[in-house]
Formats: C-alpha cells, structure tokens, sequence
C-alpha cells in the first residue's frame, strides 16, 4: 500500500513537472509605433524624433528592469520604415541616423517595412540598416518585412505585393537570403499580414522560413480550428508577431493567449507580442506603450517555468523569470517578511502553479520517507 502511495504521487509530480516545462514564452514584445504619422512631424520633426526615441529607450529600460537575467529577457522589436536610413536629426547636440539611433538602443531589434515590390529594391532598402546590425555586433536583430495588403488607400501599387502575388515575394525572398547569407544581423524575412496573405495568388511558396503580422486576435480564440496553424505551417512561418494590447488586458485574455502559445508550440511557431499606435510617440503617452511593456514582460515572465537539473536532484521543479529563485530568494520566492523583495511598493505574488507542482513534488518526497521507513 505504501508504495502505491509514492508511485501515485511520484506520477503527478512528474506529470506536473513536465506540464510546466513545456509551456512557451513569448520570444519578443514587438511595437509599431510611427512617429511620421503624427501631425507634428512636419512642422516639429526634430522634437518629435527626441520623444520617439525616449520612448524607445524607456521600453528597453523596462524591459530590462523586468528581466535583468539576460538569457531569459525578450527582446524588444521596434517597427521602422526603409527609409529611416535616410533621415537624420539631432539629440544631445549630435547629428544622428535616425535608424542608427534605434539600432543603438539596448536589446534592439528592428522590423524595416520594406514596402516595394520587386527583389531588386527590398534588398537595396535593408542593406544600410543589415550592414549596421553587422558592424555594432547586433546579431540577428533585423527583419525584413514586405506588404501583401490590396488595400492600400491613395498609395502607389509599387509599395505590396498584392498586384504580383506569392510567386514574386519568394523571389524576393530568395534574393534577400541569398543577399545577406553571411550577414551575421539579418534575422528573418516576414510577411504583412497574416489577413491579407491568405488571399494572395497563388498560395506558393519556396520554403524560406519567415515572421508574419497577426492584427487581428481572433486566431487566439479560433486556434483550435486548426485553420491558421496549418496555414502557417503550410507557407514556413516560423515567428509570428500577434497583436496583444486586449489580450494581456485581462487575466481570462491572457489564459487564452497562454492556450494558444501551448498550440503554436506544437508547430515550433515562435511569438512575439505585438502592440502599436503612433500616438505613444508623444512624450504625454509614453506611459501608455511602457505600461503595455510592463504587462507583457509580467505575462511572459509567469509563463518562464523550468524544472533545473531534472527537478534540482531535490525533486522541487523551480521557477525562473525575474529571478532564478535557485537560492530561494527574488520576486516569485521571497523569504523576506514583508514580501516586497523588489521594494515596489507592492506584496510580490508567488505563482500558484510554482506552489502547487512544488507541494506534489513534496509530497512525493514524504511519499518516499513513509515508504522506506
């Protein structure tokens, strides 16, 4: 009886082990915040690079500050235009590439919209910004992104593929990868988005892997319809950037995206979370996007658990985001008494599913001294 006793309580441990290890985490947070698009960038186009950097800047702060164990922290996407390259301004009374100036930050990476259509053109417009990744030792922080959307207002049809179709973005694809082969800065091509993609001619595609833009949140509740998953399978995608401000608004909203993580593992598809308003640019709503910065490190933060050493030889499966918690001390395994290790103000929250697969693991542990004594 005794030992029925420690292999049913061995068994949910380590079902409850393997349950956590196998949960994924966001890779990356991801903003699309276009400072062009405000009124003030013509009549103001210098202060207006200031905030947006600023604001760049206070989003890698906050996400370092979350995550100051650089081998867990996301890193920090940011969407720019081709031409970023070509524009220049001033900050702290130095003329600066505004591409440059955001290549620079901290943990960066970059998404150029290269919004042409012909290979000849996407690869000449991402060279400047590849090149740069190459030489600050920036390694496989840009991505090379194209437009497949038809409906594109007043602007020319040279700016997406929606007129040439899929056999023409693969040979642009083609000629990226073959352009930056040994580029150690290039990271991915991708596609925007995942909407207007599955209506372009002809569904082909050459196998290159790539990112894609996700706008609409409703792949998370019909995930398990099994339509987008395989049609990201079907065109190689292998990092998608989803659109997230509703769905870290709410912890129902976040069980749901950590559901979906746990699917688009299954496929090895990748995430990064995505959120976007050129209106953040302004100095007054930085604390609108570094809040959002915020919920998404706190989000991918709680889904970091790992079982160290295959359960740390002392059968206790720990967990990892801000802290490593291998001493038994930080944000989600304090042994202070006010249980406010990081001195925010505010009680720090031990993850239930940390104490509930610790306690089976004990018990599997009292299961085995009853046992044998």
């Amino acid at each position: 009886m005794k030992l029925n006793y420690f292999l049913i309580a061995l068994f949910f441990a380590v079902v409850s082990c393997d349950k956590y290890t196998t949960r994924q985490a966001p890779i990356g947070i991801h903003f699309d915040v276009e400072p062009h698009a405000l009124d003030e960038w013509d009549t103001d186009y210098n202060g207006i690079c200031n905030e947006w950097i600023d604001l760049l800047e206070e989003l890698s702060g906050a996400i370092e500050d979350h995550f100051p164990i650089e081998s867990l922290r996301p890193h920090l996407t940011v969407a720019i235009p081709r031409w970023y390259d070509n524009r220049n301004f001033t900050r702290n009374d130095k003329e600066l590439v505004l591409s440059e100036a955001v290549q620079d930050i901290s943990n960066m990476h970059i998404a150029i919209m290269d919004y042409v259509d012909n290979t000849e053109s996407v690869v000449k417009d991402a060279r400047t910004e590849v090149e740069y990744a190459d030489s600050i030792g920036s390694d496989k922080s840009v991505s090379i992104c194209v437009e497949t959307d038809c409906d594109i207002g007043s602007q020319p049809e040279s700016v997406t593929f929606c007129q040439e179709g899929t056999t023409a973005m693969e040979e642009a694809f083609e000629g990226v990868w073959e352009a930056f082969a040994d580029s150690t800065g290039f990271r991915e091509v991708c596609v925007h988005y995942y909407q207007s993609y599955t209506v372009l001619d002809p569904q082909y595609t050459t196998g290159n892997p790539r990112a894609m833009y996700v706008w609409h949140q409703e792949v998370v509740d019909e995930a398990e319809d099994g339509e987008f998953m395989t049609f990201s399978k079907d065109h190689s995608v292998t990092t998608i950037y989803i659109e997230s401000q509703d769905l870290v608004s709410s912890d129902e909203n976040q069980k749901k995206l950590a559901t979906f993580l746990n699917t688009t593992k299954t496929i090895n598809l990748q995430i990064e979370m995505l959120f976007g308003h050129h209106i953040w640019a302004r100095t007054e709503n930085h604390h609108i996007a570094v809040d959002l910065a915020k919920e998404a490190s706190y989000f991918i933060g709680n889904l970091t658990v790992v079982c160290v050493d295959n359960c740390n030889n002392r059968g206790v499966c720990l967990r990892t985001g801000e802290c490593e918690c291998i001493t038994g001390t930080g944000d989600y395994c304090t042994t202070e008494d006010d249980n406010d290790n990081d001195n925010d103000g505010d009680d720090d929250i031990v993850s239930p599913s940390y104490l509930l697969h610790s306690l089976i693991w004990l018990l599997a542990i009292l299961s085995i001294f009853i046992h044998l004594y």
